[in-house]
């Protein structure tokens, strides 16, 4: 528990009156609150939730863990797209927001641990799938064109493998010789072809694969439903 906590909540802690102390969600929410209030004296500090949590369970009737507005509208709008069987419609308290199947690796002493987190602003939920999204099909398109070249690599190898068998069996041992001399004959019009089929299917991949707004227009952005 922070000293500064501590030394305002010892007088506190003797009064039965409810409620006398406010937790808020929200940093800007708090500054406000205290403005109003206008007491010389008053302050805003940071505490930890658990440790908020632990005073509140000892004496609920003196705590107010107080929501932000913004994020309660948001709850509320959710729960009322999302289809549930006889539960509530409108939050009550404060709101936490998650997404089904979203899971965070850690590794620790005793292993990978795998945790759901939990987060009180959706904007932050929103920006974090997005960003996971756009990091995904990125990776997507690099290994897509990676792939793309070794195609065309293993094409043109087997393709100089069997020109060069077939010339053996039908062409002279001095033929080959002169045309050994002469040099390759240059880059085969497969491979050229090949390469700008490439090209294309490259613009296409960032064009589509690429844009997060194409993604959802064509219905190949995935969809992690929300959870409040």
């Amino acid at each position: 528990t922070p000293t500064w906590f501590k030394r305002i909540l010892s007088p506190l802690k003797k009064s039965d009156n409810d409620p006398v102390f406010r937790f808020f969600m929200d940093l800007n929410d708090s500054v406000s609150y205290v403005k109003r209030l206008n007491v010389p004296s008053g302050m805003v500090g940071a505490c930890r939730l658990d440790v908020a949590y632990e005073h509140f369970k000892e004496k609920p009737h003196m705590f107010q863990f107080v929501p932000n507005e913004k994020q309660v509208k948001a709850a509320n709008k959710l729960l009322k797209s999302i289809p549930q069987r006889g539960k509530r419609k409108k939050l009550a308290g404060v709101p936490v927001f998650s997404a089904q199947n979203l899971n965070i690796a850690v590794a620790t002493n005793d292993g990978i641990r795998w945790y759901s987190p939990y987060f009180f602003d959706k904007n932050l939920l929103d920006n974090i799938l997005e960003g996971s999204m756009d990091q995904h099909f990125h990776s997507m398109i690099q290994n897509r064109h990676i792939q793309r070249r070794r195609d065309i690599v293993d094409d043109s190898l087997t393709s100089e493998i069997l020109e060069e068998s077939a010339d053996s069996l039908l062409e002279p041992p001095e033929m080959q010789e002169l045309m050994n001399e002469i040099g390759p004959a240059g880059i085969p019009l497969s491979v050229v072809t090949k390469a700008a089929e490439i090209q294309c299917l490259d613009v296409v991949d960032k064009l589509l694969l690429g844009n997060k707004w194409l993604r959802r227009a064509t219905g190949i952005q995935p969809h992690f439903p929300y959870v409040v």
